[in-house]
């Protein structure tokens, strides 16, 4: 009777951690370039695509964080980071991030210039799994040097970002 009543104490606070969600936290950071001394990112909106497998009422995008938010990459360098967006999803298996652009700006070789962002949307795949109770933290790697482009007169940034999981 004693170990039964261990076993339901067991059973009960293994239990009480579990939730109907998981938890997603995002943050970015950037690698460092040398000519760079400002760049600038506004965020309008990051989603995140669940395939829906085990349950595909559940399939389709969900917001981490709804905008404008804007980050200086340059600033975000050594480790450091900041807070992209957190949200409380659907367990589940996760597979595309989406960054909606809505301007970037930098400072080159002292020079301030606009950056054209393709389709001002940015695609990442990067599958991960939610599971209730559970948090995952991942960080955007945004490497700023590798991004930034001259195109003429014009500068276009195609974001190469790293992910990486916490």
């Amino acid at each position: 009777m004693k170990a039964m009543i261990q076993l339901l104490f067991i059973l009960l606070i293994s239990l009480a951690g579990c939730g109907s969600t998981g938890t997603v936290v995002m943050k970015i950071t950037d690698l460092p370039a040398e000519d760079v001394t400002k760049a600038e990112v506004t965020l309008s909106q990051v989603r995140v695509h669940s395939t829906g497998v085990g349950n595909e009422t559940e399939a389709g995008w969900s917001t981490v964080n709804e905008g404008p938010v804007t980050f200086d990459l340059v600033q975000l360098r050594n480790n450091v980071t900041a807070l992209l967006g957190q949200t409380e999803l659907t367990p589940g298996k996760y597979t595309q991030i989406r960054l909606s652009v809505d301007g970037a700006s930098a400072t080159i070789a002292g020079e301030e210039v606009e950056l054209t962002i393709p389709s001002n949307e940015i695609k990442l795949v990067h599958p991960f799994d939610i599971v209730a109770g559970e948090t995952v933290t991942l960080v955007l790697d945004w490497d700023v040097a590798e991004a930034i482009h001259q195109a003429g007169n014009t500068y276009i940034m195609r974001p190469t970002i790293k992910i990486m999981q916490e």
